[in-house]
């Protein structure tokens, strides 16, 4: 496995543990700033409405695991495709489960580190 590679793989799993850990400063320095979300049934969204989405889980429990299934690394470019299972349990509600096969894409900045770029979130209840 190529150092790129294995700084990408590495940025799937600190971002799940910053998630859990509910550190959005942390989530936030792995995208770039001109992020792109595209998830269902809604228009695509960037990094201020990933913040204040994040924002209104805090109260929320967040466990995730993710499997990198298929990485592709192109120059200073990545795209991969996972496999994410994750649970939410907000403080006073159910518990939403939600699986599926994310399409990531990552850029390498000047300072030879990987970020989310593009992300096609496709996760729906499990």
């Amino acid at each position: 496995m190529s150092p790129d590679e294995q700084a990408i793989r590495n940025l799937q799993q600190d971002w799940l543990k910053a998630s859990a850990n509910k550190d959005l400063n942390a989530v936030l320095d792995m995208m770039a700033d001109d992020v792109v979300y595209l998830t269902p049934g809604r228009p695509p969204f960037g990094k201020k409405e990933f913040a204040a989405g994040f924002e209104t889980m805090k109260q929320a429990t967040f466990q995730g695991s993710a499997v990198m299934e298929e990485l592709i690394v192109v120059g200073e470019v990545a795209y991969a495709r996972s496999k994410l299972e994750i649970s939410i349990v907000p403080p006073n509600g159910e518990t939403k489960h939600l699986a599926g096969y994310p399409l990531s894409v990552y850029r390498k900045l000047a300072d030879s580190r990987w970020v989310l770029a593009r992300d096609a979130n496709m996760v729906t209840p499990k």
